[in-house]
């Protein structure tokens, strides 16, 4: 007898070290990550710094030489100093814009320059015959320059009559000297008198009587000279004839004005001075830079506020319309929504630019069966259990007195999925059982030594 209580307290120790051997190979090491996840933790713990990546941009003139070649980041507006293009004889070139829109970097690109043309002027000196400046004008390539007629003072028995240039005056084409000349003629003098015999200024000789008599003062006549009034490239506003010793004057001039600029004049280069021979007096303006406005139509969005911009200038996107049932696609510069507007192009003009609008998708709402089951004798319940129909032309009325029968019902099993536990419970249930495995033996060794005493 006592051997057998011995045998069955040990056999009861073994199965609860059994269990609790079990137990430990099935159970993972919660303390120690698996390799996978070790993975996943270095992958976390490494930050990864990425270099932006950068696309080749190609800069050109209008025929295609290239200008340069630069890198730009992805995602970013790229852009390039100004060039310059070698001007020719008639025209200077003033840069403008890049062709196309400087945009966002999606890829590679290429961009060409394009410029205005100026038309050149160059300086005109006219001299005298002695090589002394009379005056320097600006003229346009391609005009015939003027210029008012030279003059010259006497000297000694001589005066000077303008007779013209040394040469033909021609179409500017570069700088250019034109000399005047002159032709000479004497003086001629009257019959010698003794101081005492010359008449006054007021009087003549009476050769009757030999006495003075007074004769009318001869009037002089003052000479006038041209006055050239023009632009500050040289371009002529205004030629005027003035009497010598008058100041001369003239209207403020009109300058057009560009996209860039409107022009206001402040005045001449010098103050107006008495005439004392030909002159030339250049207007000055000030330049203000013009101001545009870029509207937005929202077609039936929420309204936005209208912006403005210096020439050049940029303008910022302004927060986005709101339409519903729609969402917002951008700012468009037609009415048929075919050209984008980029909002990194300078503004040139007053501009209108519209909203282009996306219709949401419409989602359908579910509209839940509220057909009645029970009214339906071929429906299965939901509960799982499959409901018999009454054969045709039987009758389910109980007879008077009497309950009717309960309908056949045969209940199927409602199939169970096992759920898997979570790893994040694998501790919890290596303690259970543990603590399970923990309690079995000692219940064992508690029923051995019972079992001992009885014995």
């Amino acid at each position: 007898m006592r051997k057998t209580v011995r045998t069955m307290g040990w056999m009861l120790c073994l199965l609860a070290a059994a269990v609790l051997t079990g137990t430990a190979k099935a159970a993972p090491d919660v303390s120690e990550p698996s390799e996978e996840e070790n993975e996943v933790i270095q992958e976390e713990e490494i930050e990864v710094t990425e270099e932006p990546e950068y696309c080749e941009i190609t800069w050109m003139y209008e025929d295609g030489t290239v200008i340069d070649v630069t890198k730009a980041e992805y995602g970013k507006v790229p852009s390039h100093a100004n060039p310059e293009k070698t001007p020719t004889d008639e025209y200077f070139f003033e840069f403008t814009v890049w062709e196309p829109q400087l945009r966002e970097v999606a890829g590679p690109a290429e961009y060409r320059a394009q410029f205005r043309p100026v038309k050149r002027s160059y300086e005109i000196t006219w001299k005298n015959d002695d090589g002394s400046v009379i005056d320097v004008t600006k003229e346009e390539y391609g005009t015939v320059p003027e210029h008012a007629r030279a003059e010259k003072k006497p000297t000694g028995d001589y005066t000077y009559e303008f007779a013209g240039w040394d040469r033909e005056i021609t179409a500017v084409t570069g700088p250019a000297e034109y000399t005047a000349r002159f032709t000479a003629k004497k003086i001629e003098s009257s019959s010698q008198t003794t101081e005492e015999d010359k008449p006054t200024e007021h009087q003549a000789v009476n050769g009757n009587t030999g006495e003075a008599e007074v004769k009318p003062t001869q009037s002089k006549v003052k000479r006038t000279y041209k006055i050239t009034w023009k632009y500050e490239d040289g371009k002529k506003i205004d030629v005027t004839t003035v009497e010598e010793g008058a100041v001369p004057k003239h209207a403020a001039p009109f300058m057009e004005p560009t996209a860039e600029y409107t022009y206001e004049f402040i005045g001449w280069d010098r103050t107006p001075a008495a005439v004392t021979g030909p002159a030339t007096y250049t207007a000055m303006f000030r330049r203000i830079k013009n101001i545009y406005s870029v509207s937005f139509d929202p077609n039936n969005g929420t309204s936005v506020a209208v912006l403005t911009a210096e020439y050049g200038d940029f303008v910022k996107k302004p927060e986005d319309p709101v339409k519903e049932g729609f969402t917002f696609k951008g700012w468009y510069m037609d009415e048929a929504l075919s050209r984008e507007f980029n909002f990194y192009d300078p503004v040139t003009a007053n501009i209108t630019v519209y909203a282009k609008w996306e219709e949401d998708a419409k989602t359908s709402t579910d509209i839940p069966d509220t057909t009645d089951v029970s009214d339906d004798p071929q429906a299965a319940p939901a509960s799982g259990i499959k409901t018999d129909p009454v054969p045709e032309g039987k009758n389910d009325t109980a007879p008077e007195g009497k309950a009717a029968p309960a309908p056949e019902t045969k209940t199927e099993p409602v199939s169970q999925t096992a759920v898997e536990p979570s790893s994040g419970s694998s501790a919890a249930k290596i303690i259970v059982v543990s603590l399970a495995a923990l309690g079995a033996f000692l219940l064992g060794g508690a029923v051995t030594v019972y079992l001992r005493k009885k014995a």
